[in-house]
C-alpha cells in the first residue's frame, strides 16, 4: 500500500474533505513473510498465523490514542489474498474491527495444507451480520478472480448485507482511489 501510494492519496483526501481524519496502520508483513511465494499466501491464509496477528494486532493498536476505540469505525483493508486475511480478522475479532474494504479479492484460492479458501472467507464473512464490505476489482482481471467476487457480492447481497460493488479499468493494480472511494463509503463519510 506505501509503494502503491495509499499513503498519500489519503492525506490528500483528508486535506480536501473527502475523508475525516483518519489513523491508518500499514502492516509490512506477518510472521517475515515475502512479497510473493510460498511464505505470503501462507501467512494470509492460515488460522494460527492470523489469530496469532490479531492476537498481537489488538493490543498494539489499542495503545495508540490516536485510533478510535469504537469498532465500528475500524476498517480492514486487503488486497488480493490480503482479503483472506482481512475477512478473518473482521469476522473473528468484530470487537477489534467490523467492516472490510476488499480490493481484488483473490477469492477464488482454494486453500490447501490448512489453509483458509476463498470460500471459507466468504463463509466468516456471512457469519458476521455488522460487518459491512466496500469491493472494487478491476475489469480486465482473471476470470476466476471476477467471478468468485460477483458469487460474494450476490451472497452478501441476498442474506441482506451492506456490500458495495465496484469496478475499474485495469487489471490487478491496488489502486489507490479505491481506497479513499471505500473509506469514504465505510466511515459514511459522503
Amino acid at each position: 500500500m506505501i509503494e502503491a501510494g495509499v499513503p498519500q492519496a489519503l492525506s490528500a483526501a483528508q486535506l480536501s474533505g473527502e475523508l475525516p481524519p483518519i489513523t491508518a496502520v500499514y502492516v509490512e508483513s506477518i510472521e517475515g513473510s515475502t512479497k510473493r511465494g510460498p511464505s505470503r499466501h501462507a501467512t494470509l491464509t492460515r488460522p494460527d498465523i492470523l489469530q496469532r496477528f490479531i492476537d498481537e494486532a489488538a493490543p498494539f493498536v489499542a495503545s495508540r490514542t490516536n485510533v478510535y476505540a469504537d469498532p465500528s469505525r475500524r476498517i480492514v483493508v486487503g488486497h488480493s489474498l490480503g482479503v483472506i486475511a482481512s475477512l478473518y480478522v473482521a469476522a473473528e475479532r468484530p470487537r477489534f474491527c467490523r467492516h472490510v474494504l476488499a480490493l481484488s479479492a483473490a477469492l477464488w484460492w482454494p486453500g490447501e495444507s490448512g489453509e483458509l479458501s476463498g470460500e471459507a472467507a466468504i463463509e466468516h464473512a456471512l457469519r458476521r451480520v455488522a460487518m459491512r464490505v466496500w469491493m472494487a476489482t478491476g475489469a480486465g482481471e482473471e476470470k476466476k478472480l471476477l467471478d468468485s467476487n460477483a458469487v460474494f457480492y450476490d451472497r452478501l447481497a441476498t442474506a441482506n448485507r451492506d456490500v458495495v460493488r465496484a469496478q475499474h479499468v485495469g487489471g490487478h493494480e491496488l489502486r489507490p482511489a479505491d481506497v479513499v472511494d471505500g473509506l469514504s463509503y465505510l466511515l459514511d463519510h459522503r
